[in-house]
Formats: structure tokens, sequence, C-alpha cells
């Protein structure tokens, strides 16, 4: 994987500021008495809000993870022509800690490119269609511009830089096991919205939901469900893409046949 360096230390740290500014810029928005939140739930009711948190903690688990790469690591020295040689001072292998961050890693990005993806594309897609079921004009003059393209663009493009900034970072793990936990989560998440609404008294989170009925709300559902696996689809496609070394993308390196290695003639 890629080693942590002072570039991607600034730009996770970076990254890790414009989350924590807009987080707070939030706090104090729905906060405030005018702010349409339900009873139960209230911002945490609804996904652009849960998604804003998650990034700001995955890029505050990015900047642990740099330092720890710069801290408690050891450059692999280079590679020595002599195998007696090799033998002396082999190559460091991963610690089991190191191991378990790097997957960790590769777990969180894809479930925060996935869902960062879902809320950019759900929103901006109703916004197109019509304005007033997703931002009224009603709540605009308390819900500023900058806030909405953040948490509804930006948190998105955040995730699309990350994988081309630490693209050496990035691996495909198993792609049931990535899956499962975008799916798992994606249920989590609807299982929340119901409980919610029973105990809110019926009250759906977005006013647009609350003039649905059942086939309409099977059929969002479903859209929403297409748009997790196009963009599950897109983020493995992205790693694989910018990280196409077998090794960098766990697949087992090419077992073949040793080559000869003839002598030199003498002349």
């Amino acid at each position: 994987m890629q080693r942590a360096s002072a570039t991607t230390l600034l730009w996770h740290l970076a990254a890790w500021a414009a989350c924590a500014y807009f987080l707070w810029r939030a706090e104090q928005l729905f906060g405030s008495p005018h702010a349409n939140t339900l009873a139960f739930g209230g911002r945490y009711a609804f996904l652009t809000q849960l998604t804003h948190t998650a990034l700001a903690g995955y890029f505050t688990f990015l900047v642990v993870y740099d330092l720890y790469h710069l801290i408690a690591t050891t450059p692999t020295p280079p590679p020595s022509s002599s195998a007696k040689a090799r033998k002396k001072n082999p190559e460091p292998t991963s610690s089991s800690t190191a191991k378990r961050l790097n997957a960790l890693n590769d777990y969180l990005f894809v479930l925060l490119f996935v869902f960062t993806s879902l809320v950019g594309l759900m929103f901006w897609g109703l916004f197109f269609y019509d304005q007033e079921l997703i931002l009224p004009r009603s709540v605009q003059h308390y819900y500023p511009q900058d806030l909405n393209y953040f948490q509804h663009g930006a948190v998105m493009l955040l995730m699309w830089l990350e994988a081309v900034v630490c693209r050496r970072a990035h691996r495909n793990r198993s792609a049931a096991a990535e899956l499962a936990l975008v799916l798992a989560f994606g249920l989590l998440y609807l299982v929340w919205t119901f409980a919610l609404v029973r105990l809110n008294g019926g009250q759906w989170p977005y006013a647009f939901q609350r003039d649905m009925d059942l086939r309409g709300h099977a059929a969002f559902n479903l859209v929403g469900a297409g748009v997790i696996v196009v963009a599950f689809a897109l983020a493995r496609g992205v790693r694989a893409l910018l990280n196409p070394n077998p090794r960098a993308t766990g697949a087992a390196p090419h077992v073949g046949k040793k080559r000869a290695n003839p002598k030199k003639k003498q002349t």
C-alpha cells in the first residue's frame, strides 16, 4: 500500500478541517428553534447529517492512520542483488496492527464512498426534478447555500479526491464482504427510519415522504438501492483503475515457472 507522506497527511488534515468546520455550522443550524427536525432523532434522522458526521470521523481516522505509518513503520530497505545479503537483511513484514488498519481503511472507504454518493445523487436528482420536494423555499432563508453545497456535493467530491490523492492506499477487498457491509448499513438506516416514524407518531424525516403511500415508499427505496449498487461498482472500479497493481488490489501474485538464470559466457 502507499506509504503515508507529508502530502497525504496535509490532505487529510485539510479535508478533516473542512468537515469539522461545516459540521460545527450544521450543529449550530439544527440546534436553532427554526430547525424543522423531528422530536426524536433530531438532525440525526437525516442521512445527510449522519453521512457528514461519519465523514468527519473517517478523516479523523485517516490523520491518525497517517501518523501511525509515519512514526511506527520502518521503510523497506532497497532490494539486494545478493541472495545471501537478502537473508541477512530481509524485507520487514507488516505488523498485525498495520494490516488491521489497512483493512479498516479499505472497508471504511467503500462505505463512505457509497453513502456520500447516495446523498449527493439523490439530493440533486430530487432538487432538479422538483426543488420543493427536497429543499423548499420556505427553509432556504436559514439554510446557508455553502452548507448545502458542502453536505450534498462536497462530501462526495472529498471521497473522489481521496481515491485520487491516496490511490495506492486503497485496494479492493472481497466483493462479497464489501457489498454485504454496504447493504447492512443501508438496511440499518432503513430500520432507523422506520423506528423514527413510529416514535414520532407517524411523521417521516423528509417532507416529501409524508405524502407517499406504500408503493411510493417502495419505489423510492428501490431507486435508493439501485444508486447504492451503482456507487458500489464505481468505488471498486475506481480503485481497480487507480491501483491496478495485483499486490495492491489484493490479488495473489503470479506464480509461474522460475526463469532460468543462464551463466554469462566467458570470452
